[in-house]
């Protein structure tokens, strides 16, 4: 899974995140596969609202390029045509990791597993070759607020340590 991440001038969603928000957006271009060949991708809006989370995916079509440092302005250049609000973001950060899905037997559960994570910071590092790794999966269990109560009675019992996680936030925090 690879995502590279934009932000305001002011860097909004990360003062977000640092402020505790309960409402708060993430814009990210996300691809399946090679981390250097950026095709079959997606623009994602990712919205928190309080404990509810939305995701809107638009597919781009008109994307298929290399994944360096040269083509970086391309990206934003071509998603800022597309998504008009862009022209106020920049291309700061991109994410990368291996990841497993599962699915509960009812199909109301869904969790993922992700590992081999490794940041980039694109905005403040100059060398697009240097990547922070985080040696720590990351488990994310997903459903409907309607399911709230199943799950939590269901996971009482594990010996995980909950917290909260964004991959974007380490990928700015982890390359400081």
């Amino acid at each position: 899974v690879n995502s590279v991440y934009f932000e305001s001038k002011n860097l909004e969603s990360l003062r977000e995140n640092l402020d505790g928000s309960n409402i708060k957006k993430k814009y990210r271009l996300r691809w399946y596969g090679k981390i250097n060949i950026i095709k079959n991708s997606n623009f994602e809006i990712k919205s928190k609202n309080g404990s509810v989370n939305s995701k809107k995916i638009y597919k781009i079509n008109n994307l298929n390029t290399k994944f360096t440092k040269k083509n970086l302005n391309l990206i934003h250049s071509k998603l800022s045509k597309k998504f008009n609000f862009l022209k106020n973001y920049e291309i700061i950060s991109s994410t990368h990791y291996m990841r497993k899905y599962f699915i509960s037997i009812n199909n109301k559960i869904r969790a993922t597993i992700d590992n081999n994570i490794f940041y980039k910071n694109l905005k403040y590092f100059h060398d697009f070759n240097i990547s922070k790794f985080d040696l720590n999966p990351i488990i994310e269990i997903k459903y409907q607020t309607i399911n709230d109560n199943e799950v939590r009675s269901n996971l009482k019992n594990l010996t995980l340590r909950m917290s909260k996680n964004s991959k974007y936030f380490n990928s700015i925090l982890k390359n400081s």
